[in-house]
């Protein structure tokens, strides 16, 4: 995995081609996690590189992003937002379920505020529902890692 992800502590197969990946960087001095899509190399298959679907956010949301993830059990057969994150001025993250054609997904994904209203952007991680419990595992190794840097 490329270095200015940091180490990748926790990955996932998320398809036939892809993995989501989750660690830790930093920027300007502020400490993030990521969590990131990655397609494997054209250079050398068995190497994976970072695509620009996924997100950073701070680390202190670590904990609001857990219970997000933990209140999806809850609402899993509808579109849903259980957790919304207050992330930066005018942005939020949403953690939540959704149909798409004949699949649900989990995602967490940045809104950005427009006047009164919130856009989705670009910044998200979309997995299978089957994948949830993969997605909170990720997380809790993101939490269990920084406890031990404390």
């Amino acid at each position: 995995m490329p270095d200015e992800f940091g180490e990748v502590l926790y990955s996932f197969k998320k398809n036939a081609t892809e993995i989501v990946g989750a660690g830790f960087s930093s920027f300007k001095g502020k400490d993030y996690f990521y969590l990131r899509v990655f397609t494997p190399s054209v250079e050398d298959p068995e190497a994976f590189v970072p695509t620009d679907k996924g997100l950073s956010l701070s680390v202190d949301l670590l904990e609001p992003v857990k219970e997000g993830l933990l209140q999806l059990n809850e609402v899993m057969s509808n579109e849903k937002v259980v957790k919304r994150i207050p992330k930066a001025k005018d942005e939020e993250c949403w953690i939540g379920v959704k149909p798409i054609k004949d699949n649900t997904y989990v995602y967490i994904q940045v809104y950005h505020k427009f006047g009164t209203e919130f856009s989705h952007t670009k910044k998200a991680v979309f997995v299978a529902l089957n994948k949830h419990d993969e997605l909170k595992n990720m997380i809790q190794t993101l939490i269990d890692a920084r406890s031990t840097k404390k």
